[in-house]
């Protein structure tokens, strides 16, 4: 890579952040594209503008009490995850916009409605800018206090020897795990807010949609789980992400480790079975196991989709070895597995609203 490259590389790590920030306060937005960059799964639909239409004109009621800005847009387009929202509600500068993933609309409509409700909240709370802000200044600490450590280490070690430089290089590490740990905490209780929010404003059939998916989602984490497992079994030198994977879906300790910017699937599925018992709506199983799988095999290639340009980009330099044994490839191929073979579970008493 050239030293322009890594320039850029670097400036976009540091001031990334710094950038979406500023954008979703001042920017446009651009149209998004008809269809995910890949094509491999996802084509667009002729029932989109329909389909947003009538969510919009669903909606109305709850976006006129909450107050948000009536030129919020909601856009159906096809992403690596099944919501996503830009802009905020205290400054009219910028563009708002809402994404919602044009194939979970079409496969479940009260399941789109429900991640619409979490998506306003993100607008209203301007978590898109703050968010990023934070981010930001996260990624400026952690170099700093680095250098500087390192710094004050060299220093040391050439008064006090090894001995010397053991404090400040572990003051850097400690202050580097506290940073991130903080921000992930901040990112987390702001995705608890989003679903407080869209859980209280749901009606009975959109928060069956986000029980459906959150249980879908949860399916996924462990058919992962297996597959990594069986990954493992074979031999213990792997890439560095497919150990991260492997951590993050032994445990819940794992999750908070390895993904501490969201609540664990479990956590989620706790609020929305309380809400449900409280509401006294019942899940019929046998009705919703054809839903729910429709969702994970959308979230599985929705995942693939992704997997499948970070493979492409790591192949552009080479491109027959768009398949080779690198961690994306390897989890690329688990995926598909799941999609053709399906899931190992079904909807169990502990997935159900009434269950432990």
């Amino acid at each position: 890579m050239s030293i322009l490259g890594v320039a850029k590389r670097l400036t976009d790590r540091l001031f990334g952040n710094f950038a979406e920030a500023f954008l979703s306060v001042c920017g446009e937005e651009d149209p998004p594209p008809e269809s995910f960059p890949s094509d491999r799964f996802t084509e667009p639909r002729g029932d989109g503008p329909y389909l947003l239409e009538s969510m919009r004109a669903d909606k109305q009621g709850l976006l006129h009490r909450a107050g948000v800005r009536k030129d919020v847009v909601i856009v159906q387009c096809y992403r690596e995850d099944v919501g996503c929202a830009v802009g905020i509600n205290a400054l009219r500068w910028g563009d708002a916009v809402i994404y919602l993933d044009g194939d979970i609309c079409r496969i479940d409509r009260s399941c789109s409605e429900f991640f619409l409700n979490h998506e306003i909240k993100h607008i209203l709370s301007g978590d898109h800018c703050t968010l990023r802000v934070v981010a930001g200044v996260n990624d400026l600490v952690r170099p700093t206090v680095s250098v500087v450590g390192c710094f004050k280490a060299m220093h040391a070690f050439s008064r006090r020897g090894v001995a010397g430089a053991v404090a400040p290089l572990l003051g850097v590490v400690a202050t580097c795990l506290a940073c991130n740990r903080i921000v992930g905490a901040l990112f987390r209780w702001r995705e608890a807010k989003a679903d407080d929010f869209a859980i209280i404003n749901a009606t009975d059939e959109e928060l069956k949609g986000g029980w459906r998916f959150f249980t879908a989602c949860r399916r996924i984490e462990r058919d992962e789980a297996r597959i990594l497992r069986e990954l493992f079994a074979r031999s213990l030198f792997h890439p560095f992400e497919l150990w991260r994977e492997r951590i993050m879906t032994s445990s819940s300790v794992g999750w908070y480790l390895c993904n501490p910017g969201r609540p664990s699937y479990e956590s989620r599925l706790r609020k929305i079975r309380k809400a449900l018992a409280v509401r006294e709506i019942e899940i019929d199983g046998t009705v919703e196991e054809r839903r729910v799988e429709g969702l994970r095999v959308r979230v599985v290639e929705q995942r693939m989709d992704g997997l499948y340009i970070r493979m492409e980009e790591q192949a552009k330099p080479n491109p027959p070895d768009l398949f080779s044994e690198s961690c994306p490839a390897m989890m690329y191929r688990a995926y598909d597995s799941m999609v053709c073979s399906g899931s190992a579970d079904t909807l169990e008493e502990s997935e159900s609203p009434g269950g432990s």
